[in-house]
This record gives C-alpha cells, sequence and structure tokens, in this order.
C-alpha cells in the first residue's frame, strides 16, 4: 500500500488556518442554529432532468435511514476523534447520483448526517470513470480528515475502490470561522434544509456553516416571492404511481454561498451537486417538494433541471 501526503495539501492546511477569519460585512452573522422536523421533508427520492435539449444530464437523490454503525470506514488517523451523533439521534444517509452524459462524467456522493439539525458526519465522493477517483471527508472536532483512493494502474482500476492502494490523506482545519458556526453541514444538504420548510415567507433566510473541498463557507438560503409554475413529474407512492401535470405555486429559494477566507488563498469554488456558483431551488408550496433546480454546470452553462420523478416518504 502506498501512503502519499502531498506538500500542496500540507500547505493548504496552513494556509488555510491562517486564512479563515474574515468575511465580508454582511455575512458576519453566526450560523443559525437548525431544529429541522425530518417528518416535514414529503419525499426519498428525486430524479431531475435537464429542461435544456443541448444537455443531457440528470440528478437522482435519495434518502433513507441507516445505523450510525454503518458510517464508510476509511484509514486510521491519529488527527482526533469523529464527530459522533448522541447515542439517541437518527443517522440518515442522503445519496446523489450526477450523470453528465454528454461529457461521459458520472459522480456519486454519500453524505452521512444527523436529520434533526442537518449536521454532517462524513462525506463520500466517487468519480466514476476516466481518473476515477473516491474522496471521503471525515468531520473531525477541529477540521475535516479528507482521504483520496487511487487505482494503481489499470488492472487496479477494475477493481472496486476497497482494493485501491494509492491513498493521499490531508487535514483541513476549520480555522477561527468555526467558533460563528452552531451547526457544520454539508452543501448537498441544503436541499433537505430547504425541503423541511424552514422558510416560509418573503424575505426570510439563513445562514449555514457548510464544508465544502477544502474551506468551510456561509451559505445562505434566502426565500423569494411566490411565482406560478408549471409541473410535469410521476409522483410514486407507497401503492401507487400518478402522473401529475398541473400549475403551482412555488417558492423560489435563493443559495449562494460565501468563504471565510482573506488574504491571498483563493478557495476552491462553491459546488452544489457538482454545479459552481448561485443556485436556485423551486419548491412546491404546498408539499416543499423541489420541482426546479436551476444552476450552472461546467461546459454547458446555466441548466434548468426539471423534476421528472417522485417518489413519496409519506
Amino acid at each position: 500500500m502506498t501512503v502519499r501526503m502531498g506538500l500542496r495539501g500540507i500547505l493548504g492546511s496552513v494556509l488555510l488556518a491562517l486564512a479563515l477569519v474574515v468575511l465580508p460585512p454582511s455575512w458576519a452573522l453566526a450560523s443559525s442554529g437548525l431544529e429541522l422536523d425530518p417528518g416535514r421533508v414529503a419525499w426519498s427520492r428525486l430524479l431531475l432532468r435537464a429542461a435544456d435539449a443541448r444537455a443531457d444530464v440528470r440528478i437522482e437523490v435519495r434518502l433513507s435511514q441507516v445505523p450510525a454503525a454503518g458510517l464508510a470506514s476509511v484509514p486510521a488517523t491519529d488527527l482526533g476523534g469523529a464527530v459522533e451523533p448522541p447515542a439517541d439521534a437518527q443517522v440518515w444517509l442522503m445519496t446523489a447520483n450526477i450523470e453528465v452524459r454528454d461529457y461521459q462524467k458520472n459522480y456519486r456522493t454519500d453524505v452521512w448526517f444527523v436529520p434533526r439539525d442537518a449536521s454532517a458526519l462524513q462525506r463520500r465522493r466517487d468519480k466514476i470513470g476516466k481518473s476515477a477517483n473516491r474522496k471521503t471527508f471525515r468531520y473531525l472536532l477541529h477540521g475535516v480528515q479528507r482521504v483520496r483512493l487511487e487505482p494503481d494502474g489499470r488492472q487496479e482500476a477494475k477493481l472496486p475502490p476497497e482494493q485501491w492502494t494509492i491513498i493521499k490523506e490531508h487535514f483541513y482545519p476549520y480555522g477561527p470561522a468555526e467558533a460563528d458556526c452552531s451547526v457544520l453541514s454539508d452543501p448537498a444538504l441544503l436541499l433537505f434544509i430547504a425541503s423541511a420548510g424552514v422558510l416560509t415567507g418573503e424575505g426570510e433566510r439563513l445562514d449555514v456553516c457548510v464544508f465544502n473541498k477544502q474551506t468551510l463557507y456561509r451559505a445562505r438560503l434566502s426565500a423569494a416571492a411566490l411565482q406560478p409554475l408549471a409541473v410535469d413529474y410521476a409522483e410514486i407512492g407507497p401503492e401507487s404511481r400518478n402522473d401529475i401535470e398541473r400549475d403551482i405555486t412555488a417558492r423560489k429559494i435563493r443559495l449562494e454561498a460565501r468563504s471565510s477566507g482573506a488574504g491571498d488563498f483563493e478557495p476552491d469554488p462553491f459546488e452544489f451537486f457538482e454545479m459552481p456558483g448561485d443556485i436556485e431551488i423551486f419548491l412546491d408550496e404546498s408539499s416543499r417538494i423541489p420541482v426546479q433546480v436551476v444552476g450552472n454546470v461546467p461546459g454547458l452553462g446555466r441548466i434548468v433541471f426539471t423534476l421528472s420523478e417522485v417518489t413519496l416518504s409519506r
């Protein structure tokens, strides 16, 4: 087994610790504490497809409850203990599959989290196909341990990631900005937070600390005015399947993010389901089901994703 710790990773950790100090003035408020009711999330699976004919992209998201003992294992570390959920807490798993068929790209992301406050426990992201790799992010008390697995040659690439032997480990400290974070979440979980109905009126907003790649970000969800929206999707229940085609009243939730960095350190762009930049999420006002997502797909530009199928959780 080959273990490689890059100089860039070491320097990045030092620079990040020095950089995470200053937010723009309008973003200087502490992260809001979350008290979510998972029962308000009406879906367990979403299938979103690009509405633009020039883009063959689909996003499938699933939610499920899992035992805490089911957290994926990563190589042992001496960087400190992982964040453990309370003994009586539920643990949920969000799985997202993103396929960009035009560019033969496929990504799978698994996030283990506590649903009552959307706090993240662990994230695993697989890049499938050319330049395949697996990145596992373990949330520790004062930073994130990232373990990257890669196959050593073509023959090893045919094996499952658990048998790949190139291992690169990095540690990214949260830095001083951690003191303002009552909840530390994951970018993908912002869809869950929006669905849980925390924003119900125009002008309401919520700030959440999220860790993205190497950096602690402040993500802001802002509710806009209600607007009419036409939908056309399949609704799958325990014993039924209904074709829904109607006009609804939708609430637009705008998602934007700012890093806590200052000085010369340039963080990686914030990404939501592999889409960098600002995002718009449209929710059915009555059910809180996401019916549309608008974001930037690298190589394709601004793309509108519309709900194609939803599996109901209740």
